[in-house]
């Protein structure tokens, strides 16, 4: 029976995953990691009044609302962008 040599001077397939890739992975955990001592810190009641309505909550759940709010707008202009060039 022969056995083939195995070659050790292979290079090794590179690594999935940029740098970027994971340089955002660690931007997005470090942010999250903010946010929750933030939130832990302001669990102070606030009260909002939004066009005749009064709303007490603590701060740090209006924090995140108005957080959520704006990435959804975000999100909406992002996708909805009439000056966005239509691939031909």
């Amino acid at each position: 029976m022969s056995e083939e040599p195995i070659d050790v001077t292979a290079k090794k397939a590179p690594a999935k995953g940029s740098l970027f890739a994971k340089l955002r992975i660690a931007g997005i955990v470090i942010a999250a990691i903010l946010v929750m001592i933030v939130a832990s810190r302001n669990w102070e009641t606030v009260t909002i009044d939004l066009f005749g309505i009064k709303a007490t909550m603590p701060q740090a759940i209006m924090m995140i609302l108005t957080f959520l709010f704006g990435l959804g707008l975000g999100v909406l202009f992002a996708f909805l962008r009439p000056w966005r060039k239509k691939k031909r």
